[in-house]
């Protein structure tokens, strides 16, 4: 790794990216050339964990079928949230061992990254300093978001058992008036969870382990995503910055001139930077599509289920529904917004690069270089947009239509029940 790559990784936000992933046996490692016996072993860790979620999946759906008759709509639902959540992280825990993301990881440190542009000139300087700001503050912020997941999904369950008096002196007979609360069933042979405390405690210590897998790989991925993105925001902002200060034709010639030929040479190296920048941002976002474009569609569709069967849950506005629903959802619908509205960032910023390349002094350029600008305008014409799938464009106005969709589901679904 040479010497700009390393000031890259000691990046606060990077270290802390790196972290995030490694604990999940995700950072690709060996794609950056840190091949050693603790990369292997790391990368070994999240092939365990790819089988441990496989190994939980098929855990809970016995557990549902076993159990599917004395189960209630609210358990019943929490487990298929569970079952749904499970295959949008086992995944994403897949993505290191495909091409496409360890490519745009690497891509992203050796190339793409703004520290590599910082001493263009000063607008890229500052961007480049603006944008490392705003992870360092996104990177604090995903950890809490993690760590208030982590906490709200496990102790609420804990909560429910204190005041139950599951663990307290006077409990009723086993078997009969009481059961321990999980915040996620398994079915596990020979062990009583729910009505011992020694097979309750074994399995809820393991069940820590697992929230914080579920909840760091939402959080630590979103955030890798989130890095890709901004640094294409701040690529866009350099090249419409590059696209505004393009040098005017002299003042003292004349209308009717001809550009010289020094002029001309001039203007055809900016034209060619700038369209050599833009493409480089195309292509790193093709890249990052190779990488994430399925994990996207996967978790957009996992919203569209899921939301409408937890904004069912917390309208019975019992203690007991928001209590066990009512972080939960909020975290999902901040988790939706929060994707949406950074992805839209690329969007907005794309759909003014047509009208700063329109607004370069073409019509002092000479024949050849007007060409270039005509050439360079029909190829900031599409809209600049991240699609899930390929199909789906990611923004804004996906997010409000599966919101939309998720309460029309709700209203359709609550008002079955109550005819029935």
């Amino acid at each position: 790794m040479d010497d700009s790559n390393t000031n890259i990784m000691e990046l606060r936000y990077m270290k802390r990216t790196v972290w995030y992933l490694n604990t999940l046996g995700a950072w690709p490692n060996i794609a950056l050339g840190n091949d050693t016996p603790k990369t292997r072993f790391i990368r070994g860790y999240g092939c365990f964990l790819i089988l441990m979620q496989l190994l939980q999946e098929a855990s809970t759906i016995i557990h549902c079928c076993l159990y599917l008759g004395t189960i209630d709509a609210p358990e019943l639902a929490l487990t298929y949230m569970n079952v749904s959540m499970t295959i949008v992280i086992t995944h994403r825990m897949t993505l290191p061992l495909t091409k496409g993301f360890p490519n745009a990881i690497k891509r992203f440190v050796e190339e793409f990254n703004l520290m590599h542009f910082k001493h263009k000139n000063e607008f890229a300087g500052k961007m480049c300093q603006r944008v490392n700001k705003i992870m360092d503050i996104f990177s604090s912020i995903i950890f809490m978001q993690g760590v208030i997941a982590v906490i709200s999904y496990a102790m609420v369950p804990v909560i429910n058992n204190i005041i139950g008096g599951q663990f307290g002196d006077n409990k009723p007979s086993p078997y009969n008036n009481y059961t321990y609360e999980h915040p996620v069933d398994f079915y596990i042979p020979k062990v009583d969870q729910y009505h011992t405390f020694r097979g309750y405690i074994g399995v809820f210590i393991f069940q820590w382990y697992v929230i914080y897998n579920t909840a760091f790989s939402f959080c630590s991925y979103d955030f890798i995503m989130f890095t890709l993105v901004f640094h294409i925001w701040g690529h866009l902002n350099i090249l419409l910055n590059d696209l505004k200060t393009f040098p005017k034709p002299s003042s003292d010639r004349g209308a009717n001139d001809l550009p010289s030929l020094e002029e001309n040479k001039e203007v055809a190296a900016r034209l060619k930077e700038l369209f050599e920048h833009f493409m480089t941002i195309m292509s790193f976002i093709d890249s990052t599509l190779k990488g994430f474009d399925k994990a996207l569609c996967i978790y957009l569709a996992y919203h569209q289920v899921t939301d409408c069967v937890l904004l069912l849950q917390c309208s019975a506005m019992t203690i007991s529904a928001l209590s066990k629903y009512g972080m939960v959802t909020l975290f999902m619908f901040q988790q939706l917004i929060q994707l949406s509205m950074i992805f839209e960032l690329i969007r907005s910023k794309g759909d003014m690069l047509a009208d700063a390349v329109y607004s370069l002094p073409w019509e002092s350029m000479s024949n050849a270089n007007k060409k270039s600008v005509f050439i360079f305008l029909v190829s900031v014409q599409p809209t600049i947009a991240m699609k899930a799938g390929g199909i789906v464009p990611i923004g804004v106005l996906t997010m409000s239509t599966i919101i939309r969709t998720s309460l029309s589901y709700f209203v359709m679904l609550q008002t079955l029940g109550d005819t029935q």
